[in-house]
């Protein structure tokens, strides 16, 4: 059954961008086996880590659901294609979407552009901020990281980041691009970035969320407008399709 019968279209007309904040907690497990498919259920069972498999598929049932309403399509009839760096898009339909989950919650961006990209990350106190900023921060970044206290190092780094993940799947190239020279700086502020490499052209880059304890940054390829301007924060609590 469709809770929502109407399809979503007019708020993502004009360039606007909506970006769906999900808690993968509320969801209809019995709809699971009717919208998800056998590929998709077996490449949940290689997930190894303890967890990973049951929030890829909700994630991935939330991906669908909300992709439904806005084609007015049946979710499960949705086919995906994937770029040579696994990035998805749906064929045929000039509908841009990207999708990233973090621990019980997951952020999926819907626009009519193309080129955009999302990335939420739940902050942890308890690892090695260090070790990890020298394997995806700029020298400049990991410095500005060395300077802070203990306890501004999870959420700094975590806006660093998200936002270096959004900009690289904005792009549809993923970690193929070493994310060390993606500066984006550690403040949750607009940024253009500017041709990190040949042909990346300018992508604007906005940390748009950092409160419950994640953060959420979106990027959408632009030489002129802010994020910011054209973003629709949306709350997806039911799950039931």
């Amino acid at each position: 059954m469709n809770d929502w019968p109407q399809p979503i279209t007019a708020t993502i007309d004009g360039g606007a961008l909506d970006v769906w904040h999900i808690n993968l907690d509320n969801l209809d497990q019995a709809a699971w086996s009717e919208t998800l498919t056998a590929a998709e259920f077996a490449r949940a069972a290689r997930l190894l880590r303890p967890g990973a498999g049951e929030r890829f598929l909700q994630a991935r049932f939330a991906l669908r659901s909300l992709l439904g309403r806005y084609l007015d399509r049946v979710p499960q009839s949705l086919e995906f294609a994937l770029n040579q760096f696994g990035k998805p898009a749906l064929p045929g339909s000039q509908l841009g979407f990207n999708l990233s989950h973090s621990g019980n919650r997951a952020v999926l961006a819907i626009s009519r552009q193309q080129a955009i990209g999302v990335d939420i990350e739940q902050l942890t106190a308890h690892r090695d901020v260090h070790g990890l900023a020298r394997q995806v921060c700029t020298p400049s970044e990991s410095a500005d990281l060395a300077a802070l206290p203990d306890q501004a190092l999870a959420l700094a780094f975590s806006i660093c980041w998200t936002r270096k993940e959004a900009y690289l799947k904005a792009l549809g190239v993923g970690l193929s691009v070493d994310p060390r020279v993606v500066a984006v700086g550690l403040l949750p502020i607009p940024l253009h970035v500017s041709e990190v490499f040949s042909g990346s052209g300018s992508v604007a880059v906005q940390t748009i969320d950092i409160s419950d304890g994640f953060a959420i940054s979106v990027a959408v390829r632009s030489d002129h407008r802010r994020v910011s301007d054209s973003v629709n924060l949306r709350q997806f609590e039911r799950m039931k399709y």
